[in-house]
Order: C-alpha cells, then structure tokens, then sequence
C-alpha cells in the first residue's frame, strides 16, 4: 500500500497527516487539507477499492476553541484520471474539536467520523477506521540553537463504541529554520 500525502504545517498545525492535534483555528480561522491515497491489493484479497482517491477536509473556528468540519472523500479514481471512469463520491462526514486547555501543553477533545485510505463499499468502513471520539494532547518545543520548532502529538480515542475498543496514536512535525 502506498499513501502519499503533502501538507503545509504552519507553527499550530490543527491536524498533522490524519491524526488532530490539540490546536484549533480560532475564531474565524479556516484549515483545508487534501489526502492523496493509492491502494494496491498485491494479493487479490482484499474487497477495498483497487483505485485511488482524495479526501478533502475544511473546518472553521465558530469561537476561539471551538472548530466544526466537514470531510469529502471521492474514490476509485483511477489511473487514467477523473473522467476516466465512475467516480465514488462517498457521503461527507461531520467532525468536530474543542480545545480545553492551552499552554506550555494544550489538550482537547473532540470526534471525527471520517475513515481513512481504501473504502469497502459493502461493508462501508475504509482501511484505517475513524477516530471517533478522542482526547488530544499536544506540546510545542522551540529549539533556540536554530530556530526550529518540534511539535509532538499524543491522542487516545475509541472508533467504535459497541466494542467500546480503544486506541492511540502519535504524530510529530519538525519545523525546521523557522523565522
């Protein structure tokens, strides 16, 4: 499997790849960010999408901690390019973050129901499931040898809430030079 992304991280990045952070836009602030995803089933066994796809994501600050989203995802683009061929346009899913803290650590919380990567169309999950409802942390250190700025990310979050499984992740972004 193969995921390329891009993505410009300012010095408060809202999300780092699809993991949130703990930072939010802030009143009137907006964030849109595009995933790039290629799936390639080697094997032949898998019922995800053989195509690709790409999510867009665009949320806005309603208060100075309070951000609300949307997401769109079009898959089974295939090789040949968009108009190629049917294009999937998967049903927008809703997300939401609440910063409570902020600080020399921010935290906060929030939900996402947006899966990630290859889409199964018959049983409607995708590859890497949504992070639910989550509790995020995250800690900005500058480095004053050279100016650049590590900004690592904590979360813990439960996707799925009859199995009321949980997980965790991580995420780190190094800025360097700075000005």
């Amino acid at each position: 499997m193969i995921t390329p992304f891009a993505e410009v991280f300012s010095e408060n990045a809202t999300s780092i790849i699809n993991a949130p952070t703990a930072f939010v836009n802030g009143f009137g602030g907006t964030d849109i960010n595009f995933e790039a995803y290629l799936y390639n089933d080697v094997q032949g066994d898998c019922a995800y999408s053989s195509n690709g796809g790409v999510m867009a994501r665009v949320s806005y600050g309603f208060t100075d901690v309070l951000d609300l989203g949307i997401s769109f995802d079009l898959g089974d683009i295939n090789s040949d390019g968009l108009l190629a061929g049917p294009v999937d346009f998967r049903q927008p899913r809703l997300f939401a973050k609440m910063q409570l803290l902020t600080g020399a650590i921010s935290l906060a919380t929030g939900y996402d129901s947006r899966g990630h990567r290859a889409y199964d169309p018959e049983l409607h999950t995708y590859e890497v499931s949504e992070k639910g409802l989550y509790v995020v942390g995250s800690k900005q250190n500058e480095a004053q040898s050279n100016n650049s700025i590590v900004n690592i990310t904590v979360g813990l979050n439960i996707p799925d809430f009859e199995e009321l499984k949980f997980n965790g992740f991580l995420a780190a972004v190094i800025t360097l030079n700075e000005k």
